[in-house]
């Protein structure tokens, strides 16, 4: 199966959902489990099979237009399988969660259509096509957060990602001008170490910071996440996040490896300049984690304290990532897989108490590891 057919069926099924929810809203929540599993098990599949060293053309397009082109590169499989695993475990919490919400059947729609946009952003080698399914992501969320009866929280989450989006949709059009391709891999190439590969590093820097929810634009995430429906904030955290990590490799890897601090404050050159600006991407992901530790200890609201300690998160993300070499992008990758797979686990954990007792609130909580041992157990392996 290509990754364009999966993607088409992917979004067939988020409309398959919506009337199947719209009958019973449970059905349309196990619709939500088989099509989830169904993606990461295709994904999982297609990883295994080219790592074997199969020919087959998983990047072949006859459904959608001819620039919607795709490429299955090792980077994208690995954010695949990781994000598609995260929406595959919370899908299986969806019948329980779905008949909170005022609206069971676009939850599901749209908990879909998410995990579509996932597929466009890892495996499309066209910009736009990035820009368009990163959009499509923006505006599933926008309506999923408010199922949890917060507006305001929906309003700074698009707020924020907007910003981001226009970050990115700039970034895009510089190399479109230089490279004259919409090409991600050409175009990075082409610019990387110029004035406009500068521009472009910033932008898309941005992009990640908006996405990661890091310090300085970091005022959207304990908003969405804290307010979002429980099973929604596993998702956002574990998940959607992570396309901010992926932004932020396509700037600080893909665009500009690292140079060493004597070339940075040596002669100055365009390609120094951005040699340098990542050592800024450093401090501001260092500055990133001390500021949500800090605010994280303050919070008696358990979905907040996971909130800020998953920006904390995504600072030892940029920093991994800022170092560059083979070491820290290691750590970085590293530290992605730990953190979608411990914050999913977490939100999890503090959406089944929250279910029970009807509270996110710490300090009602006493007594837990008796009446709910093992999920205290869950929350306990993934907080460690």
């Amino acid at each position: 199966m290509t990754v364009e057919l999966l993607l088409v069926l992917t979004l067939a099924l988020g409309v398959v959902s919506y009337f199947a929810g719209s009958f019973n809203k449970l059905y349309g929540a196990v619709v939500t489990i088989i099509a989830s599993m169904f993606v990461f098990l295709s994904i999982g599949y297609m990883a295994n099979d080219i790592l074997d060293g199969s020919t087959f053309n998983y990047n072949a397009v006859k459904y959608l237009p001819v620039f919607a082109t795709f490429t299955v590169s090792y980077l994208g499989i690995f954010f695949a399988l990781l994000v598609t695993f995260v929406f595959a475990m919370v899908s299986f919490f969806n019948p329980f969660f779905v008949d909170k919400y005022k609206y069971p059947a676009v939850y599901s729609m749209l908990y879909l259509f998410s995990l579509a946009g996932v597929l466009g952003v890892f495996f499309t080698d066209n910009f736009m096509v990035l820009f368009f399914f990163f959009e499509f992501i923006v505006w599933s969320g926008l309506f999923l957060i408010p199922l949890g009866k917060s507006k305001k929280a929906a309003l700074s989450y698009y707020a924020f990602s907007t910003a981001g989006s226009f970050a990115l949709l700039y970034a895009i059009f510089i190399m479109r001008d230089v490279a004259g391709t919409y090409n991600l891999y050409v175009g990075l190439a082409t610019v990387s170490g110029t004035t406009q590969g500068t521009y472009v590093m910033i932008l898309l820097a941005f992009a990640a910071f908006a996405k990661l929810g890091a310090f300085p634009l970091n005022v959207w995430l304990p908003r969405a996440l804290g307010k979002s429906p429980d099973a929604v904030t596993a998702v956002f955290s574990g998940g959607l996040e992570k396309l901010g990590a992926f932004v932020a490799i396509l700037a600080l890897v893909k665009l500009a490896p690292v140079g060493d601090l004597q070339n940075v404050f040596g002669s100055y050159t365009d390609a120094t300049f951005l040699y340098a600006s990542q050592y800024v991407v450093a401090v501001l992901g260092a500055m990133t984690i001390v500021f949500g530790t800090l605010m994280a200890i303050r919070q008696d609201d358990a979905k907040k304290l996971l909130a800020y300690s998953s920006m904390s998160n995504g600072g030892y993300i940029l920093v991994a990532l800022s170092i560059g070499g083979s070491i820290g992008l290691a750590g970085g990758l590293y530290h992605i897989i730990a953190h979608a797979l411990a914050s999913a686990g977490a939100f999890l954990a503090i959406a089944a108490v929250a279910r029970q007792t009807g509270t996110t609130k710490m300090s009602e909580m006493g007594g837990i590891i008796h009446k709910m041992p093992i999920t205290y157990i869950v929350y306990l392996v993934a907080i460690i």
